[in-house]
């Protein structure tokens, strides 16, 4: 958010940006804050050059008090000695400057907070929150990737970015706008960025997005940062922030309330959408917990949407599958699966391309091992040839020991039809035949919106086409029908 008149600019909490365009003089005011009925900040002055160049730097004075009647005259006579240099700028009234400067200050630190009254409803088109990609990331909020260290969480950042620079869908990243992104980090520099987007680029045969990404080496922590994170992304027009990572980022204790409220309220005043890139926390890793940004509660509560990644072992071509989960969204939909990018690696040691591809995360295949079994086994069942038995699903979905977890799929199997997700038969095709491991498939999708199971049935129930009592499934109506007039694609 930038605000202000004509003579200044308030850029986030914190930094403030005073013109004296008559002089060409500007009062650059950062890390600006109350304490004890008094207003600091540090000041820098700066003097333009007239034939175009950069401002140069005139003073700086850290953490200025810009309401002491005591400061005031000093400061002043330091701007006049600055200044002297440039005769056009003799006999100007800086403390009169200063004294608006002050004045501007007071009513602006003062403000709590905008007030916003409503009146009537959104029109019908404002009502669904914006995405900034189809169906992930709401747009101008926070988001989390969180992962495990070393699992591509910087590399999905820069998919996500270079998707945004260029407009086009990169894997499962399909922006729904187009312009510069912004990245924020506190890990790497600027080159290993540059080489890596370099590579994608040519793995996906595009050219190079010439001046819309802005690498910000960060020095400190995230809300010492937020004003000039703030000037440049309403200077550039950002529309996407990747904050890398939140856990160098916030600077102090990750477990101290304030240190995480402080950089989640930086993260949200800026424009545009911003995602945090966190590492997982230690509960999680543990699984005593779900999965949750390492460090205090307030990393979870703050983004209105966080994402999970997954990353397989590197396959025998050095290629990797990137599988994002759905753990978090109060707002907009719900992921129904994991969005899955497989990402190849040519030539490592020389620099090759990197390229990235959109694939289908499916239960059954790498890249899905860490879906619910619920769905795990929906999968199997759905891309099998002819109905499973547990033994079978077990086999497909834990090749490497299934005997143990076979347990577990038969009861998930029994809850499964219960809700009427699947249907059961006997070894022979008989319902219910005593002693006979018994085989399992999806129900048609049509089916699943019928509240009656086969599995309740009363033992006298018969098909309503032929009268049959070989009964394994219900129509939309909620009529039983036979194997023979079952409902079309039941075992599809």
């Amino acid at each position: 958010m930038t605000e202000g008149g004509e003579w200044y600019r308030r850029i986030g909490s914190t930094q403030f940006r005073f013109y004296e365009h008559d002089v060409g003089l500007q009062i650059v005011l950062k890390n600006t804050k109350s304490e004890d009925g008094h207003v600091y900040a540090d000041l820098h002055a700066y003097r333009d050059y007239m034939d175009g160049n950069p401002p140069g730097k005139i003073l700086t004075r850290p953490k200025v008090n810009l309401t002491s009647d005591r400061a005031i005259p000093g400061l002043v006579r330091s701007l006049e000695v600055a200044a002297d240099k440039w005769g056009e700028i003799k006999g100007f009234d800086f403390r009169k400057m200063i004294e608006e400067i002050c004045g501007v200050l007071v009513e602006q630190m003062d403000s709590k907070g905008v007030i916003t009254i409503l009146q009537e409803p959104m029109r019908q088109e404002e009502r669904a929150q914006p995405m900034l990609f189809k169906d992930i990331l709401p747009r101008g909020l926070v988001s989390g990737l969180i992962a495990h260290g070393g699992t591509g969480k910087s590399m999905t950042g820069l998919l996500m970015a270079l998707a945004v620079m260029t407009g086009r869908k990169i894997g499962p990243f399909e922006p729904l706008i187009q312009g510069p992104v912004l990245y924020a980090d506190w890990e790497n520099e600027a080159t290993l960025h540059h080489r890596r987007l370099t590579r994608i680029c040519d793995g996906l045969g595009i050219d190079f997005p010439a001046g819309t990404f802005i690498h910000y080496a960060a020095r400190g922590k995230l809300s010492s940062a937020e004003g000039e994170l703030m000037e440049l992304a309403s200077d550039k027009g950002v529309l996407l922030t990747v904050m890398d990572s939140i856990g160098f980022g916030a600077g102090g204790n990750l477990n101290d309330t304030d240190v995480a409220t402080a950089a989640m309220n930086t993260m949200k005043h800026l424009p545009g959408t911003k995602v945090m890139i966190a590492h997982i926390s230690k509960a999680s890793v543990e699984g005593v917990a779900s999965k949750a940004p390492i460090g205090s509660v307030f990393f979870w509560n703050g983004p209105q949407a966080v994402y999970d990644l997954h990353t397989t072992e590197p396959a025998m071509d050095g290629s990797v599958i990137l599988s994002i989960f759905g753990n978090k969204n109060n707002v907009g939909a719900k992921l129904s699966r994991p969005m899955g990018i497989k990402v190849y690696f040519e030539d490592d040691d020389n620099g090759g391309p990197i390229t990235p591809e959109l694939i289908e995360i499916r239960g059954h295949l790498e890249g899905g091992e860490d879906m619910s079994l619920t769905q795990r086994i929906a999968d199997a069942l759905l891309y099998s040839s002819s109905p499973q038995t547990a033994s079978q699903v077990a086999d497909v979905l834990f090749p490497a020991d299934p005997e143990p977890k076979k347990a577990g799929v038969q009861a998930s199997l029994r809850k499964m039809r219960q809700s009427g997700r699947v249907v059961s038969f006997g070894e022979q095709g008989t319902r219910g035949q005593k002693g006979a491991e018994q085989t399992w498939a999806l129900r048609a999708p049509e089916e699943y919106r019928n509240v009656r199971t086969t599995s309740d049935r009363s033992s006298s129930e018969v098909c309503a086409s032929c009268g049959s009592s070989d009964v394994v499934a219900y129509d939309d109506a909620g009529a039983a029908r036979c194997r023979k007039h079952k409902p079309a694609g039941a075992f599809d």
